[in-house]
């Protein structure tokens, strides 16, 4: 545990470059921040709590079955993977394994950062638009 309480988690791989940085903890970390900004603004808009997880299961399973999160791509049928490349989700996915496997050359990790930012941005300015309106 360091001084703030956190876990400290030493990892001995590829995906970790030589200066200590860690490309895969960046990428993750950027998927979770648009999600929450999304789920709290969508949260605001439903009228009981029991309405809410049906209507976030609702967009999150196809979200995560089409991202490949749970089975590659690459296994699905061509018209599956070609929906599958409209969901942003897939782009970080595919960036999170490539990263995993020390492959930055590819362009994968790339895309994936190109595409988390503006989703990340696009989310917590949809989220914080609701909020003023809301008056939270």
């Amino acid at each position: 545990m360091d001084a703030a309480g956190e876990q400290v988690v030493s990892v001995d791989h590829p995906a970790v470059d030589a200066a200590g940085g860690d490309v895969l903890a960046e990428l993750r970390q950027q998927r979770p921040g648009s999600l929450a900004s999304l789920s709290y603004a969508l949260a605001m808009r439903v009228s009981t709590p029991q309405e809410f997880a049906p209507v976030v299961n609702a967009f999150n399973l196809p979200a995560m079955l089409l991202s490949g999160i749970l089975l590659p791509m690459s296994l699905a049928p061509g018209w599956l993977d070609a929906v599958s490349r409209c969901v942003p989700f897939r782009y970080l996915v595919d960036a999170v394994r490539a990263a995993f496997v020390g492959d930055y050359g590819d362009g994968k990790t790339a895309l994936g950062a190109l595409v988390a930012i503006p989703l990340a941005a696009v989310s917590v300015t949809f989220g914080t638009h609701l909020f003023r309106r809301a008056g939270a």
